[in-house]
């Protein structure tokens, strides 16, 4: 049973080793890269609990540190697919969040229609002026 335990505080231990690490160090995009690309060649793909903090992390910064780091952001999504895939759900899952915010309707009209031709985004006038 000790060992059971002592698993559990392990695992908690690097559940906030990973939270921790990215914000206590200033660290540059290629270091970030490689930090990410350790973790998922050591780690099992159910590993959440070291991956999803850096997937959480390129999420939030990556629209600033993909262009420090542009080559090396595509080949490590290109080398661990999962990588890219976890980066991608957690990017997507806050823009849901947030254009439900706005009513709970994407932005997305229809399949074929671009989104600038949807009714609800067209601005200009209602009828044409001098049509009594």
């Amino acid at each position: 049973m000790q060992c059971l335990d002592r698993i559990l505080t392990q695992d908690q231990l690097l559940k906030q080793l990973a939270h921790s690490k990215i914000h206590r160090t200033t660290s540059t995009a290629l270091g970030e890269i490689q930090y990410a690309r350790y973790v998922y060649k050591t780690t099992l793909p159910t590993d959440t609990t070291i991956r999803k903090p850096i997937a959480t992390f390129w999420a939030t910064r990556s629209h600033v540190l993909r262009h420090e780091a542009e080559e090396e952001f595509r080949a490590m999504c290109l080398e661990y697919p999962q990588f890219g895939f976890d980066v991608l759900s957690l990017v997507l899952d806050h823009k849901e969040q947030s254009d439900g915010s706005a009513g709970g309707v994407s932005q997305i009209a229809t399949v074929g229609v671009p989104v600038a031709d949807t009714p609800s985004t067209t601005r200009g006038r209602k009828r044409a002026r001098g049509a009594f």
